[in-house]
């Protein structure tokens, strides 16, 4: 959703300073009473009415470490996801990995030799 203008919020404010109340004013500019009691809220803790900037969302763990992890996969081209996991220096899962080098369009090896050779079962 997208956040309420700053000037919504001013005349929202202004007519429950002028003694109407909350119900009411939802009522009449059309939004939840909580809508109206997070505004005051935020303006008398922060005396600010100015929409809050959205999240931004995880920091990137493998962001810093893109130069190391470009080396890796030069060095041992071969290496499986887990193998090149094992090589860097943060905790991370094997998906975060794939996704970085997808982002940084590297390859790497699939699978480990061992899951190519197992049958699949078919005659």
């Amino acid at each position: 959703m997208r956040p309420i203008p700053t000037e919504f919020r001013k005349r929202i404010l202004e007519d429950c300073d002028n003694g109407l109340s909350e119900r009411k004013a939802a009522q009449k500019w059309k939004v939840g009473r909580s809508t109206i009691a997070k505004i005051k809220k935020q303006r008398r803790e922060t005396g600010s009415i100015e929409p809050k900037k959205g999240k931004t969302g995880p920091k990137a763990k493998l962001r810093e470490h893109r130069g190391l992890l470009q080396q890796i996969v030069t060095q041992t081209p071969d290496a499986t996801l887990e193998e090149i996991r094992e090589q860097l220096p943060v905790h991370v899962s094997i998906q975060t990995v794939h996704v970085e080098l997808k982002k940084l369009k590297l390859t790497y090896k699939k699978t480990t030799a061992r899951q190519r050779a197992t049958s699949t079962g078919r005659c």
